[in-house]
């Protein structure tokens, strides 16, 4: 993938934290909004293409959940409700602080 920036890094976590598109090189959010574009463009698609969707962006990176939200033109309490805790529960997705589900800097990575 291409290179980002501003990603908030952590001494814990073995990968960076994406927890703000503003910060991220032109490139590098240009190839996650296309990993992003069935949700950025409908507003309804099927549970398979959504969670192809959040899989793809959370790959190699833990991405916040605003973020992610904003990535996908969704609500972010809604989409933690219908998507993402599915996904965590079933093992596709990993959290940033899996001892603190609600901690104010969760992020989600995909299991690969």
């Amino acid at each position: 993938m291409t290179t980002m920036t501003a990603c908030l890094l952590s001494g814990q976590l073995d990968v960076p934290v994406i927890d703000s598109l503003n910060g991220l090189t032109p490139a590098f959010r240009i190839e996650l909004e296309k990993l992003a574009i069935e949700p950025r463009s409908k507003k309804e698609i099927a549970e398979e293409a959504m969670q192809k969707a959040i899989l793809a962006v959370c790959r190699g990176h833990f991405v916040a959940l605003s973020t992610l939200a904003e990535l996908l033109k969704r609500d972010p309490h809604a989409l933690r409700q219908q998507h993402l805790k599915p996904l965590t529960r079933d093992g596709k997705l990993r959290l940033a602080f899996p001892t603190a589900p609600i901690h104010a800097k969760q992020a989600y990575r995909s299991a690969e």
